[in-house]
């Protein structure tokens, strides 16, 4: 609970990765990209249920999209 609570502001304001209009990733920093990538980790082990929904909706896509 105190993770979530600490990474809560954090994880709402850096959110996922997005995409832009031809399907391909927005690139952010370095940083801004380990931070996200942590601040997500973080969310997800801890329960975030909005983490674990849109990771299982990623993986979910990736499966279905046969793509590497």
């Amino acid at each position: 609970e105190y993770i979530l609570k600490q990474v809560a502001t954090t994880y709402i304001k850096l959110g996922w990765p997005k995409n832009n209009f031809n399907g391909s990733l927005v690139q952010a920093s370095y940083q801004h990209e380990e931070l996200r990538r942590e601040v997500i980790m973080l969310a997800c082990s801890f329960g975030n249920k909005h983490c674990h929904q849109q990771a299982s909706t990623l993986i979910s896509d990736w499966i279905s999209s046969n793509r590497n």
